[in-house]
């Protein structure tokens, strides 16, 4: 009895105890395809993730080449662009889904640093550097004005000489000190140490290693005035310094940005050899007088290409331009070989030559059978100044090469300005008022600088001083790019500069930003509703995207 009851309960204990084991091995496997479940679930997120970063980054790469595409164009045609498309740089659509509403587009921005609008902290478009003070023109202006470099720098919101001269001892092709400056015998010193790269860096951020820069000073927050919406939809600071975040939050968002010297400094500009609507300047100095002569009758009248012939052909006249005749000289045989060279296309103002009547049988161009012409383009004449602007935004005297560092004078800040040689500042501030007064209006006359002798602003002997730094346009630029999808999507950002002052315009710098986040409100990047409807296609009856078209014929 007492033998079986024992075996009863042993084989009992046995069946509960597999029975326990059976149900952990069932949960250990249940658990297991579980953690298998979750796993597989993230790598399938994880790879959806990385498929849409990589698709918002061909969005970017369409960004790139959007800029690169306007680089190209001709000033003409970029106003033109601009002007007919308000938003042609908005959320511009790439990526169109027929048959849902997730569409990729990109947004091409500069940042403004406006003191006066709180709310303009960028604007659509790109930025010529030529509006910028650059870096490698400063040491040739200080090679002929020696200490003008410094005195450009000092310009700047926030310089100091000892930064000035440091920043300036890092980009010079030396290893001597300027007065307040620093050179390798400081840097080697450092922990770790450093050398002056004795050149222009690619990127500002190359001058970070100066002596005393800061990168606030330099290029503002690094990660630009950020906002994010949060679950109550209020906008919020981000990535900002914790340290400074309580103070910030009480400011207005230029406050806290101010201008950094990146609003000021580039590291390079440059135009091409073109006039304002993309065709190449006439050389005044080319060789075939017929070429020359064809070439200024279908952009001139007749009176101003026979005169450029005869002084290349006779050579100006040593005679008062009061003694001259204001008729206009007869027309010139295209015959024969230049015997004058013109050193630049100012030369013409005020100039005289003296025609040997065709009728005469003398061939000294002295007696009385030749006469003197005066130029078609007076410093008396204010009329014919003003057709002096498009006379020299069209001819050219030199290389036919693309001309760097000039500065932009319907554009550049005033700190810029102000640091361009022979410029007073009582002159800067007539000019900028009069740019600005007519900023809103369109002014054909100012397609080149000589805008600024035609309406009085300087004389003739000021402005062939001022020649050699000063433009109206630039062909390379700055801008910040930002790529999205409409719904649940990563972002790429960028800053890049491009090229267009060569024949194949090319990319200077590319950073990414998208580590430093978005940087900007989704929705002041995209379009409001209203704008952003698809228009629908008449064959399938889907919606189909429109975007700014570009015309590279030049």
């Amino acid at each position: 009895m007492n033998q079986s009851c024992f075996a009863i309960r042993c084989r009992t204990n046995r069946e509960g105890m597999v029975l326990i084991i059976v149900t952990v091995v069932v949960a250990m496997v249940s658990l297991s395809a579980l953690g298998f479940l979750v796993s597989m679930r993230s790598e399938n997120l994880a790879a959806h993730l990385q498929a849409d970063q990589l698709q918002v980054d061909t969005i970017n790469a369409s960004a790139l080449e959007m800029a690169i595409e306007f680089s190209r164009l001709s000033r003409t045609e970029r106003k033109k662009l601009i002007n007919d498309e308000s938003n042609a740089f908005r959320d511009v659509l790439v990526d169109w889904e027929p048959f849902g509403d997730r569409h990729g587009r990109f947004s091409i921005l500069v940042p403004t640093y406006e003191p006066d609008r709180a709310d303009a902290l960028f604007r659509f478009g790109l930025q010529s550097t030529s509006a910028k003070l650059s870096l490698s023109q400063l040491l040739l202006w200080d090679a002929k004005f020696p200490g003008h470099a410094r005195i450009a720098l000092m310009n700047l919101p926030g310089m100091t000489e000892a930064i000035a001269d440091s920043i300036l001892d890092w980009i010079d092709n030396d290893d001597e000190p300027r007065e307040f400056g620093a050179e390798s015998e400081f840097y080697v010193g450092l922990d770790p140490p450093r050398q002056p790269p004795n050149e222009v860096p690619q990127h500002l951020s190359g001058l970070l290693a100066v002596r005393g820069i800061t990168e606030f000073q330099l290029l503002g927050n690094p990660n630009g005035m950020q906002f994010v919406e949060n679950d109550e939809n209020e906008n919020q600071l981000s990535s900002i310094d914790p340290s400074r975040a309580s103070s910030m939050q009480s400011q207005e968002p230029w406050q806290v940005l101010g201008q950094p010297w990146s609003y000021y400094l580039t590291t390079y500009s440059a135009e091409r050899n073109e006039n304002v609507h993309g065709a190449r300047r006439i050389d005044l100095n080319q060789d075939s007088l017929g070429k020359l002569y064809a070439r200024l009758s279908r952009d001139f009248t007749s009176e101003v290409a026979n005169f450029v012939v005869a002084v290349r052909k006779h050579g100006p006249a040593e005679v008062a331009i009061d003694q001259a005749t204001s008729t206009p000289v007869p027309t010139q045989s295209a015959s024969g070989t230049a015997s004058f060279t013109f050193e630049s296309s100012l030369d013409i103002i005020d100039m005289v030559v003296e025609v040997k009547n065709p009728n005469a049988r003398s061939n000294k161009s002295t007696d009385k059978n030749s006469k003197a012409y005066q130029s078609p383009f007076k410093t008396s004449d204010p009329a014919s100044l003003t057709q002096l602007v498009r006379f020299l935004d069209r001819t050219f005297v030199g290389e036919d090469a693309p001309v760097t560092g000039r500065i932009d004078v319907l554009t550049a800040p005033r700190p810029v300005m102000l640091s361009i040689p022979q410029l007073s500042p009582a002159l800067v501030d007539e000019i900028i008022a009069a740019r600005e007064s007519e900023a809103r209006e369109e002014n054909e006359t100012r397609v080149h600088a000589s805008w600024l002798l035609a309406e009085g602003f300087v004389d003739l002997p000021t402005f062939r001083q001022l020649v050699p730094y000063i433009t109206v346009g630039g062909d390379v630029f700055e801008a910040q790019t930002v790529a999205y999808y409409d719904v649940q999507s990563p972002w790429s950002r960028a800053e890049l500069m491009v090229n267009g002052s060569t024949e194949m315009p090319n990319t200077l710098y590319y950073r990414d930003l998208s580590r430093l986040g978005r940087g900007f409100r989704l929705s002041d990047l995209m379009l409001p509703t209203t704008e952003t409807a698809l228009p629908t296609s008449p064959t399938t009856g889907t919606a189909r995207p429109t975007r700014p078209t570009f015309s590279t014929d030049r």
